[in-house]
C-alpha cells in the first residue's frame, strides 16, 4: 500500500506551497507521487469548488457547506485517492477531513459527532498516515493570506502546468472564509490544535513561521521515515 500525507492549517500557513514542494521533491527522486487539493481533483469536485466561490450563491448554511465538501471528498476518495494508494503511490493532499472538523464543527458549530460521521461516510474509512499541521496564529495567517494571494494563484497555475491533476484550479474558495471575523479563525485554530494534541502519533506539528526551506527539509525527513 502507498502512503497518504495531508497538509492542514489556516489559510496563509504555507500548506499549499509545502504540499507542492514535497510533491516535487519526491517526484524528482523517482518516487511515484500524486498531489491533490480539496475541494477539487475531480470534475465534480471542481464544480463544487466553483459553486462555493460563486457570488450568485449566498447564504450557504453550515450544513449545506458540510455536505458540499463531503460530496467533493467522496468523489475524490473513490475516483483518485484510494486507487493511487492501492497502487503504492505517495499521495499528498492539501486539506482533508481535519479541515471539515476545524471549520464546520469547531468554527461553524455543527456537532462533532455529526461531522465525524459524515467524514467517515465520505472517506469510506480512508485516513491519512500523516497529517502535517503548519502552526501559525490566526492574526499572522490572515495577514499572510492577504499578502500572498497572488503567490497562491501562481502556485496552483504551476500545479496545473505540472499536469498534476487536470481538475486543478487557479484560485481558492477560501476567500469566503477569509472574510469571517477573527473569532471564527481562532475557533478553527483551536480545533486544529486539539486534534493534533489528541493524536500525536499521526500528526506532525511545525512552526509555520520558519523559512520555507526549513519547513520543507523537516517535512521531507518525516515523510521519508514512512
Amino acid at each position: 500500500m502507498g502512503v497518504f500525507v495531508v497538509f492542514e492549517g489556516l489559510d496563509g500557513s504555507g500548506k499549499s506551497t509545502q504540499a507542492r514542494l514535497l510533491y516535487e521533491e519526491l517526484r524528482n527522486e523517482g518516487i511515484s507521487v500524486a498531489l491533490f487539493h480539496e475541494p477539487g481533483g475531480t470534475a465534480l469536485g471542481a464544480e463544487i469548488r466553483r459553486s462555493l466561490k460563486s457570488e450568485e450563491i449566498i447564504g450557504i448554511t453550515p450544513v449545506s457547506e458540510l455536505f458540499l465538501f463531503a460530496a467533493a471528498r467522496a468523489q475524490l476518495v473513490k475516483q483518485e485517492l484510494d486507487p493511487a494508494i492501492t497502487q503504492n503511490q505517495v499521495v499528498v493532499c492539501d486539506r482533508f477531513t481535519a479541515s471539515t472538523v476545524a471549520y464546520q464543527s469547531f468554527a461553524r458549530g455543527i456537532p462533532l459527532e455529526i461531522v465525524t460521521k459524515i467524514n467517515e461516510i465520505a472517506t469510506n474509512g480512508t485516513i491519512p498516515d500523516l497529517t502535517i499541521f503548519l502552526d501559525i496564529s490566526p492574526e499572522n495567517a490572515l495577514e499572510r493570506h492577504k499578502s500572498r494571494h497572488d503567490l497562491r494563484k501562481s502556485t496552483f497555475e504551476h500545479e496545473v502546468a505540472l499536469n498534476v491533476n487536470k481538475y486543478g484550479v487557479g484560485d481558492s474558495n477560501n476567500e469566503r472564509f477569509e472574510k469571517e471575523p477573527l473569532s471564527f479563525h481562532r475557533k478553527v485554530y483551536d480545533g486544529y490544535a486539539k486534534m493534533a494534541k489528541a493524536n500525536p502519533e499521526r500528526w506532525f506539528v511545525l512552526d509555520a513561521t520558519l523559512t520555507p526551506d526549513a519547513l520543507a527539509n523537516s517535512i521531507k525527513e518525516k515523510v521519508k521515515k514512512l
